[in-house]
């Protein structure tokens, strides 16, 4: 961490502070590596030389000179891990596999000294700092191969990010003192669209590596245009990483591996729809391991999976791992079973059971519920005052409501907020004199919003301010993440931020509080967790598309509860549900995990 600080104090004036970092290192490194065998290295990437840093250069010396051993019996690649931006992290989606990860994705490739020859082929498709290639090297010269050999006619790597191409050629050449420049088959590439001629050329025995984390959203419109026409499984909001399946499936060798470490998402999302069919048409799935929504990266919210692929016709069962706790759980899993809308991947007698809850149920949440998304103020800071400010700035009363954010709602209620939201839709500000005065604090930067800009609201005006009689009347309102269903029925018209769904009835003959008492029932927990997409260790996804699919009892099954003489709800659901004794322990171990 020291050394973290002290090289952030030496670049903190640099206004381009991620190109800062870059040049440093390459000082750093050529001023401690001056030889022959790195001179090569160095002058392919002069155009990292400090020249427009200088104002660095002496600081550096001093930084150099306390961490000296660190540097210089350091990995290249972790001495940029500790020392690079977050947001250069997430331009490029950089994540950085733990070694003991790697390690795992080479055993489960079978990579051993026994399967190379010198037509064997390796590539590592986001080479990143290195750190796959190391692990192969060191695995493959444990039995006497030598590695200038395996750089020469076995191992390939390529990268988009220039220096992370640099880094990599630095560490294999710091490491391995038998290398020259001249062996390395590294190449700064997208491999998505590859230009190198020689890459362009080869069929691999394996595929490995960890492709970049970004979204559709972070990806310039022309780069994604480009994506669109050339593969199949970017469509909509699809992840960058479908596109490194489908390309690792033209460059591999037919009976040839892949082993990728990438988001689990995939499993489960809408938007991933073209990835599981085009996985489940073109490969043998071998094995996944699912981290299950467990973190497994620094600073990064992802949550992965490894998954083993091999390119051939054969479909049969797999090996499913998916993590509780600390131990993993294992499935076997037969492939064509594989459901292109969702991968629900589980024991075969809780899939017994979901089928069964949906055939025992005759209707959908969508029959029964309309869902809002709650207020988008387009700057809080303007709209949401505690109560104490509001009457300090005497802010009109009929202005004011109720405001709660999705950490108000727990599983039994919602929070008494001590917030109020300025509710400012279809009025002449002049008339709240209070108000405009507090408001126009603010002007600038709410007059900077994309509806003001393009003159849909006046300045004053929430952004998306919903139908007041949405939230003036009974309803269900619910987080939209959370570990559980926390489908709370609101009677105090609460005003809601968009992290808050709003339920509606349909049928105004249907009591809310038997709707509610559904939604939190154990039944639908289990539902819950075997469909919604995890996001977090205990953290699911609620969001309406996927929660009004759902399984509900229909209409008269609701409200027979009322005089169906059970007192508790849950064994009036395991009755009208025909649950056994063994399903009601599933539905039970479920509800226990989520408490």
């Amino acid at each position: 961490m020291a050394l973290k600080r002290d090289f952030e104090n030496i670049i903190e004036n640099n206004n381009n502070k991620e190109m800062a970092i870059k040049h440093a290192l390459y000082y750093l490194y050529e001023k401690n590596y001056k030889n022959r065998r790195l001179e090569l290295l160095f002058n392919d990437y002069s155009k990292y030389k400090i020249n427009e840093f200088n104002n660095i250069k002496r600081h550096l010396d001093d930084f150099n000179n306390k961490y000296y051993e660190e540097i210089i019996n350091g990995n290249p690649g972790k001495i940029y891990e500790q020392i690079t931006t977050n947001k250069l992290k997430k331009c490029l989606g950089q994540v950085y596999t733990p070694k003991t990860t790697i390690n795992k994705m080479i055993k489960l490739s079978e990579l051993t000294s026994k399967s190379i020859n010198n037509n064997f082929k390796i590539i590592d498709i986001s080479c990143g700092s290195g750190y796959f290639l190391i692990e192969i090297i060191n695995e493959l010269i444990k039995n006497g191969i030598h590695v200038k050999e395996l750089l020469k006619n076995n191992i390939y790597a390529v990268d988009k990010d220039d220096f992370s191409v640099f880094l990599t050629k630095l560490s294999l050449l710091i490491k391995y003192k038998g290398l020259n420049y001249e062996d390395l088959k590294i190449y700064n590439d997208d491999f998505l669209f590859l230009k190198n001629s020689e890459l362009k050329k080869i069929k691999f025995d394996l595929v490995i590596g960890n492709p970049p984390y970004v979204g559709h959203k972070n990806l310039d419109k022309q780069y994604r245009q480009k994506l669109y026409k050339s593969f199949k499984t970017f469509n909509n909001k699809a992840d960058l990483s479908f596109c490194f399946f489908e390309k690792s499936s033209k460059i591999v060798k037919n009976n040839g591996i892949i082993t990728l470490i990438t988001s689990r998402y995939f499993l489960e999302a809408n938007n991933a729809f073209e990835i599981r069919k085009f996985i489940k048409k073109n490969f043998e799935i071998e094995e996944i391991i699912d981290y299950y929504g467990y973190k497994l990266f620094k600073n990064a919210n992802i949550s992965p999976l490894i998954i083993k692929l091999k390119k051939r016709n054969t479909k049969g069962n797999f090996r499913y791992l998916y993590k509780n706790d600390i131990k993993f759980n294992e499935v076997l899993f037969d492939q064509k079973n594989l459901n292109d809308k969702k991968w629900i991947i589980k024991p075969q007698e809780e899939l017994n059971l979901l089928r069964k809850i949906y055939n025992e149920s005759a209707n959908s949440i969508d029959d029964f519920i309309d869902f809002k998304q709650g207020i988008i103020t387009g700057l809080d800071k303007a709209f949401v005052l505690k109560d104490k400010e509001a009457k300090k700035n005497k802010i009109e009363e009929q202005l004011l409501k109720k405001w709660i954010k999705n950490s108000d709602i727990n599983n039994l209620d919602i929070k008494e907020s001590n917030k109020k939201l300025i509710y400012l839709r279809n009025l002449d500000i002049r008339d709240y004199p209070n108000t405009f005065k507090y408001i126009s604090k603010y002007r600038e930067k709410l007059e900077k919003r994309r509806e003001c800009r393009k003159g849909l609201i006046n300045w004053y005006e929430i952004q998306w301010p919903r139908e007041k009689n949405i939230f003036e009347k009974d309803k269900i309102l619910f987080p939209y993440k959370a570990n559980s269903p926390k489908f709370i029925l609101d009677k105090n018209k609460n005003y809601c931020s968009a992290d808050i769904y709003i339920g509606i009835k349909k049928d105004s003959s249907l009591k809310y509080e038997l709707l509610e008492k559904y939604l939190n029932s154990k039944v639908f927990n289990f539902v819950c967790r075997m469909e919604l997409k995890k996001v977090g260790e205990n953290l699911y996804e609620f969001y309406p598309y996927s929660i009004k699919r759902l399984p509900i009892l229909n209409k008269k099954k609701l409200i027979d509860f009322d005089s169906s003489g059970y007192i508790n709800y849950e064994d009036y659901l395991f009755k009208i549900l025909n649950l056994t004794k063994e399903e009601i322990k599933i539905v039970n171990r479920y509800y226990w995990r989520s408490s």
